[in-house]
């Protein structure tokens, strides 16, 4: 283990300006692939898009080589589905998670659920779900909640709109 995969946690956890996150993407971008550890590149990701800007996360993001971990795609994802942003951006990360093999995890279907009741695309969130029975995540408490959580939020988006939620 190099001093630099030993010192990223602590140096990312310290960061909380601009600045200091400028400064930790060139240690990140300078260091090899294997001193890097994909918990500390999804928080960085996700501080980039917070400190910095989502334009910013999500070009460090594209920049990151393949393999690219499920949980740093899981980090993108996220910040999309955050308010704020845009929740059907967060549906297409999912989709080009799913397009490059990487696997989806229990953790990334409630992202993505929970952008689909912001934007309330439906559909997106049923394929989604249908996704996650078909790797085994349909029993995952965690998963099953934020589905019914995606169509009461859809309910509440509909009922402003004065319409009923018979269309779904």
């Amino acid at each position: 283990m190099s001093s630099t995969s030993r010192r990223l946690p602590s140096l990312i956890r310290r960061s909380r300006s601009t600045g200091d996150l400028l400064r930790l993407q060139s240690l990140i971008t300078k260091s090899p692939r294997e001193d890097l550890d994909c918990r500390s590149l999804a928080e960085f990701v996700s501080l980039s898009a917070r400190f910095v800007s989502v334009d910013h996360a999500r070009s460090f993001f594209d920049r990151i080589p393949s393999p690219v971990p499920t949980r740093v795609w899981n980090s993108m994802i996220r910040v999309y589905a955050d308010p704020g942003r845009d929740a059907s951006e967060s549906v297409r990360v999912f989709a080009e998670l799913v397009r490059t093999g990487a696997g989806p995890d229990n953790f990334t279907y409630p992202f993505v659920l929970k952008a689909c009741a912001r934007s309330a695309m439906v559909g997106e969130g049923e394929t989604a779900f249908g996704s996650a029975v078909k790797l085994g995540f349909g029993s995952d408490s965690y998963v099953v909640n934020t589905l019914v959580s995606m169509y009461a939020g859809v309910e509440r988006l509909v009922a402003r709109g004065g319409r009923s939620m018979k269309w779904v």
